[in-house]
């Protein structure tokens, strides 16, 4: 979570930076034991926006590339935009 925190995504149109203590995240698919701890190579996150107006929650992908590299794909609003 520390490494997306604050990165900045563009969700249509906007340019939202993500704020890891309203982020939710779990792992998809099968997981794998390294060291004993389980681990994915892909998350789903679902990240909730507090504006004047409202809260609004938007939806990500994030893929582990390798140690300390991620991409982040398929951001998209899921209840109405800003």
């Amino acid at each position: 979570m520390e490494r997306i925190d604050r990165k900045r995504i563009h969700i249509g149109g906007r340019v939202v930076r993500i704020d890891s203590e309203t982020t939710l995240c779990s792992g998809v698919g099968r997981a794998v034991r390294k060291r004993g701890v389980r681990a994915w190579k892909h998350f789903d996150c679902t990240y909730s926006l507090f504006t004047g107006h409202g809260i609004y929650d938007c939806e990500f992908r994030v893929h582990v590339l390798g140690l300390g590299k991620y991409l982040i794909t398929n951001a998209r609003w899921t209840s109405g935009a800003p």
